[in-house]
């Protein structure tokens, strides 16, 4: 399994359009072969901080990438 963790810093006033994107980014790797989870945790202590995981089984796309 890989786990693909992205850190995004939003600018104020723009946190719809930020979710909106992960949104669609979201809808567009699960249909991926070997995508299976995805989720969008936003920081307490400061909103401007969204963190993305993405959980993956191991594909050959994958470890093409690693070599």
């Amino acid at each position: 399994m890989i786990k693909v963790v992205m850190e995004r810093h939003c600018k104020p006033g723009k946190e719809g359009e930020l979710k909106k994107l992960l949104e669609e980014l979201r809808s567009r790797a699960v249909q991926r072969h070997g995508s299976y989870a995805w989720e969008t945790l936003r920081s307490m202590d400061d909103p401007a901080v969204w963190l993305v995981i993405a959980s993956r089984t191991f594909t050959e796309e994958w470890k093409n990438l690693a070599a």
